[in-house]
């Protein structure tokens, strides 16, 4: 008996030990950003959103939910207030898409290891991978009824630079026609981007040189866009290409309405010029991510 309380009072006096060497955790707030530092020397930002006994979960700026084990924090700090609700609650869902306006690549990479299927206009059908945290594969083909050519292309991304004031990436986007009348060769774009802003709002530039099998373009394409999130399911989205070689300007303005498993993005494409607006036409494009 004896024996049995000795050791039962080392055993609490070595867990009363341990647990004094453990940070204080971080309170459940999704009103502020911290940076946790883990044992093994890598850190994670995010909201804290829920704890239990074995660990804390966050919300990444991404809107990727991690799961952090207590025994690994190290130390934690407040990184900066949080921007909106928490991306995880229903009511404020992350952005899906948000590797992308409506047809310009921002710098922000897929999400390792999400998948997305897009449709534009019906058809022109585009699948998205996550490969890695920051290299992201887009490819896609079109669909023409009766046409005995087709496009297909591929582009992959990735990103150099990934952080909630800026992000910057490269990518490529390799283009060729296939078909019975199409003559061999290629085309596409090699490109460098910027995005800067959060979930919130944020802008992106992009500058590419066009290629194709006669070589070079001699000046550079030019992309500007914005994105606004106006409520926890609505972002406004808008982007305008400057082209070499043609005075026109291909721009498109709408929403991006933000589902659970499937998104909308609807708006109006038009050319701009100097003469104005030339006409316009409706934009209707959808996205299925897991």
């Amino acid at each position: 008996m004896q024996r049995a309380t000795v050791f039962l009072l080392a055993s609490l006096a070595l867990a009363r030990s341990v647990l004094g060497q453990q940070p204080a955790l971080p309170p459940v707030d999704t009103a502020q950003v911290v940076e946790l530092r883990l044992s093994d020397s890598t850190s994670v930002r995010g909201r804290v959103v829920a704890e239990d006994l074995t660990s804390l979960t966050l919300i990444t700026a991404a809107g990727v939910r991690v799961s952090v084990p207590r025994t690994s924090l190290a130390r934690w700090q407040v990184v900066a207030p949080a921007q909106g609700p928490a991306p995880a609650a229903a009511e404020g869902r992350a952005d899906p898409n948000e590797s992308r306006l409506f047809l310009a690549h921002t710098a922000r990479p897929v999400p390792r290891g999400k998948f997305a299927v897009l449709d534009y206009l019906i058809f022109f059908p585009v699948a998205s991978y996550g490969v890695t945290e920051r290299f992201s594969l887009t490819g896609g083909m079109s669909l023409l009824p009766f046409s005995p050519d087709q496009l297909f292309y591929v582009a992959p991304k990735y990103t150099l630079v990934r952080s909630q004031p800026a992000s910057l990436a490269a990518g490529v986007l390799y283009m060729r026609i296939v078909g019975f009348l199409s003559a061999p060769g290629y085309a596409g774009i090699a490109y460098g981007v910027a995005t800067v802003g959060g979930p919130k709002s944020a802008a992106t530039v992009l500058v590419g040189f066009p290629f194709a099998t006669g070589g070079w373009a001699s000046r550079p394409l030019v992309v500007v866009g914005g994105e606004s999130r106006i409520s926890p399911r609505v972002k406004l989205l808008g982007e305008a290409w400057r082209i070499p070689g043609t005075d026109a300007v291909p721009a498109v303005g709408g929403v991006r309405l933000i589902g659970t498993h499937v998104s909308w993005d609807l708006g109006l494409f038009f050319l701009l010029g100097r003469s104005g607006t030339d006409g316009f036409l409706p934009w209707a494009d959808f996205s299925i991510h897991w």
